[in-house]
């Protein structure tokens, strides 16, 4: 492959059982402009001296070899390649998606690293054991205030400026967060997947939104929101404290979230009812609403669905 000069699309998105590509390769093909490693090398990889898969430095090198690159996704394997990674600011730039592979080690994942990248679409995090020894601590403290309790800090937010271009987020595994207050700093966001994680208790912290500063008493953090998947969540409880609009949602898929009892909902919202609700029979059963009146306009809209893990 060294000698495909002229070579300007190269995809490999989903080939996660790669486990080798030797130095020098990538750095060569010198006309790239698309490169997608997107969940690349998530089964196993070589541990071998060549290997810039293995070595996430020797990868960024070699990335940043390629001049006319404008589009990437890359795959990345720890706390501290990502880190290495958010300092190439030719790679922040042209970054599309990220596929966090964060497999065992006590580490901590700042999302602020991420806000940079301007024209990041995909991000999925997933941590690699559920051993809560080995998770990734996920928190969203401001690089310059150094908030050491994590979370959002005690600063008021713009979400405006903030990851603007994402409009998918998918976490999973042994993450150890209890909320994902930080995603209302994404307002084009169409799909957010959580799944299989012992810890999260909240979406949106009630909390937490009090240090967020949204500049509209209307403001509706999904108002994009197309897909909405929680599955295996034991200790979820809420997903928003208050009833939302959800103007654009078309479907909620909930498995094995048996302390969820309400979803954000009203007579209004998801244009009437027109929304596809995929659940468990006993779980639906069990659903509180908010009045007669919003029981009566999504009970239509249930889906009997089975899930396996």
């Amino acid at each position: 492959m060294k000698m495909l000069v002229n070579l300007k699309y190269l995809n490999l998105v989903g080939n996660f059982e790669l486990n080798m590509i030797p130095r020098g390769v990538i750095s060569s093909l010198s006309s790239l402009q698309v490169l997608k490693m997107y969940n690349v090398g998530f089964i196993w990889v070589e541990k071998l001296e060549d290997n810039i898969l293995r070595e996430e430095n020797m990868l960024i090198e070699e990335l940043q070899c390629l001049e006319h690159l404008n589009e990437l996704s890359s795959t990345i394997r720890s706390v501290s390649d990502l880190q290495s990674y958010v300092n190439a600011h030719t790679l922040v730039n042209c970054t599309r998606a990220l596929w966090l592979n964060l497999f065992p080690s006590p580490q901590s994942l700042n999302i602020w690293w991420l806000a940079n990248m301007k024209n990041l679409e995909d991000i999925v995090i997933i941590g690699g054991s559920n051993s809560e020894e080995l998770g990734v601590n996920v928190v969203m403290e401001e690089i310059e205030a150094h908030d050491a309790g994590g979370g959002l800090g005690n600063s008021m937010i713009s979400r405006k400026i903030y990851f603007n271009s994402l409009h998918t987020l998918t976490l999973g595994g042994s993450l150890r967060l209890r909320d994902l207050t930080w995603v209302i700093l994404a307002p084009n966001l169409t799909c957010l997947n959580v799944q299989v994680n012992e810890h999260i208790e909240e979406i949106i912290s009630v909390e937490k939104l009090d240090d967020v500063q949204v500049g509209d008493e209307n403001f509706n953090p999904f108002f994009k929101l197309q897909v909405l998947r929680l599955l295996f969540l034991p200790q979820l409880k809420s997903i928003y404290p208050n009833a939302l609009s959800f103007p654009s949602l078309e479907k909620i898929e909930v498995n094995e979230c048996p302390q969820l009892k309400k979803l954000p909902l009203n007579s209004s919202s998801a244009n009437g009812g027109k929304v596809e609700i995929r659940a468990e029979e006993q779980w639906w059963k069990d659903v509180e609403w908010e009045d007669d009146s919003t029981k009566t306009t999504f009970l239509p809209c249930f889906v009997h669905a089975r899930y396996h893990w």
